[in-house]
């Protein structure tokens, strides 16, 4: 890649800109597979595990051959917790086991232990860091009430799983982990105000490993290999697809007629359009539903639940609504994030007191680390419009050096690391001063550049421990993207949400690993700069 310099907007107008559904064995019903329980997403595309950092592959694995079967997906609610779908789980608990099965590709059931897959989107792909043992599960007991009740009247296990997945409208569990993720964390919309409002139907995406054919015989799922090892999915790569959802009027209309005991309500969400064509599906099951906040950023909403076939038209999908069960996620998962948007007020961006809130919390959480860290601009903090300017930073402790620029306007952007540095970007030793970007030309950009219009702003210079999950605080929807004015920043407040959150998972393991109140691998300053424009 050719040298390009890294232009920062030290104030608003662009800001910092860079130029250059469920499956079990022993369910053989076709009713079971076509009707209920949702596999993969249908209609959809590619998604990277940077769009959904906090997704999760729930699977059996034969632990003596390493073979495995994804059968439902989840979402990361908290560094020990995984929300899923309960008809992904109830067997389970019913039989007090972490045991359960799956079909192969030629129909015949195979089982092994539950495992929690976090960190990809190949599952090809997948290291033993990606994945986590389980310690407990909880089902939602209205669901496991359901269940127990269908049992009892003589229905197959298989059957009643259906009959509670429609008829409880309380398809939620969660997953204890035997070890915690210290990646991403999803942000919940916890209340009824944070959830979006329909009608109108707003545009919401799910994701996940299902089946992306409609017409797939969902009693068999694909076999695929990894290292000489079969697995088996619907799919290996995490898909995505966008839909809108559904007044539950609406909903209800198109299911009484087929399903006269299926509770669509205030505790479900519909999505999907009238033509079908799109829509999660068997594999999907227990998966993220997500909206987008005023920045772009997503958030959980709901969980992949359940619907008639996948992507028929007039069928809306059906998701358990994470609001109305909020009481009982809190109940048994401390620490959850619940999502808060960023605001207009008065006609003007409440951006600032998001800014000042989000630097208020770093200074916080590291406080024992503040000024371990010093960031200075060659020729002073009053820079001119059209310049082109490189830092100089020092520190006190090795480690990993964050950028962080709040510009004039209060937009929030990471500028380092960033797409023109090259892995290893970053790293610096204590006490040695480091130029950035380095003279040598060792990295894909050359300079910043400060542009229109002129302000005042902050730069976060922090020095994280080499472990920290930098990237893990970025998704592509936050990145810079490319515009027909240049390159303009996106969805600020998942960032720094996720880049707070980060910080406080690993202040939180240092020092329960005796590594010292004091947060000996951890520094941080700030820098208050002001852009002008150039004297006539």
């Amino acid at each position: 890649m050719g040298k390009f310099p890294l232009l920062f907007k030290f104030v608003m107008a662009l800001g910092f800109v860079i130029l250059p559904r469920h499956l079990a064995a022993q369910d053989q019903p076709s009713d079971r597979f076509e009707s209920n329980g949702r596999a993969k997403i249908v209609g959809g595309d590619k998604a990277s595990i940077r769009d959904w950092p906090w997704i999760a592959s729930l699977r059996y694995v034969d632990e003596q051959s390493g073979v495995s079967g994804h059968v439902c997906g989840g979402a990361v609610a908290a560094p020990e917790w995984i929300i899923t779908a309960a008809h992904c789980l109830v067997e389970l608990q019913h039989g007090s086991t972490l045991r359960g099965g799956y079909p192969d590709d030629m129909g015949e059931g195979r089982d092994g232990n539950l495992q929690v897959v976090l960190g990809v989107d190949e599952l090809h792909q997948i290291k033993p860091e990606n994945i986590y043992a389980v310690s407990s599960v909880k089902v939602h007991e209205d669901f496991l009430e359901a269940f127990d009740k269908a049992l009892v009247s003589g229905m197959k296990p298989g059957v009643a799983v259906d009959h509670a997945t429609i008829t409880s409208g309380a398809d939620i569990a969660i997953i204890k982990l035997a070890r915690p993720w210290n990646g991403a964390i999803a942000p919940l919309s916890l209340s009824s105000e944070t959830d979006p409002q329909t009608p109108p139907g707003t545009d919401v995406r799910v994701a996940g490993f299902g089946f992306w054919d409609p017409e797939a015989d969902k009693r068999r799922m694909y076999k695929f290999a990894r290292s000489g090892v079969d697995f088996f999915a619907g799919t290996a790569q995490l898909m995505d697809v966008k839909v809108p959802t559904v007044e539950t009027g609406t909903c209800l209309e198109a299911y009484k007629g087929a399903y006269p005991k299926a509770a669509i309500g205030e505790g479900q969400i519909c999505a999907g359009t009238k033509q079908g064509q799109r829509d999660s599906c068997q594999g999907d099951s227990g998966g993220p539903l997500v909206a987008f906040g005023n920045y772009n950023e997503k958030y959980q909403i709901g969980v992949v639940s359940w619907g008639s076939g996948c992507a028929k038209p007039g069928w809306p999908g059906i998701y358990t609504r994470l609001s109305y069960r909020a009481d009982w996620l809190k109940a048994h998962i401390p620490a959850l994030t619940q999502y808060h948007p960023s605001r207009a007020v008065g006609g003007q961006s409440s951006n600032s007191g998001f800014a000042a809130a989000a630097l208020q919390q770093i200074a916080d959480e590291l406080k024992p680390a503040q000024g371990r860290v010093a960031i200075h601009v060659p020729g002073g903090t009053r820079v001119t419009i059209g310049n082109r300017y490189s830092f100089e930073v020092t520190s006190k402790v090795s480690g990993r050096l964050v950028i962080i620029d709040i510009d004039a306007n209060q937009e929030i952007r990471q500028i380092l690391p960033n797409e023109y540095t090259k892995d290893a970007a970053g790293f610096v030793q204590a006490e040695q001063k480091i130029i950035v970007p380095p003279r040598d030309g060792s990295w894909d950009f050359t300079a910043f550049e400060a542009r229109d219009p002129p302000g005042k702003g902050t730069l976060l210079a922090i020095v994280v421990p080499n472990d920290f999950p930098i990237r893990n605080t970025i998704t592509a929807n936050e990145t810079l993207r490319q515009r027909s004015n240049g390159w303009q920043p996106v969805s600020a407040a998942s960032y720094m949400m996720n880049f707070i959150e980060q910080i406080s998972l690993g202040v939180a393991a240092d020092r329960a690993a005796g590594k010292g109140q004091s947060l000996e691998r951890w520094g941080w300053s700030r820098l208050d700069y002001e852009i002008a424009r150039p004297r006539r």
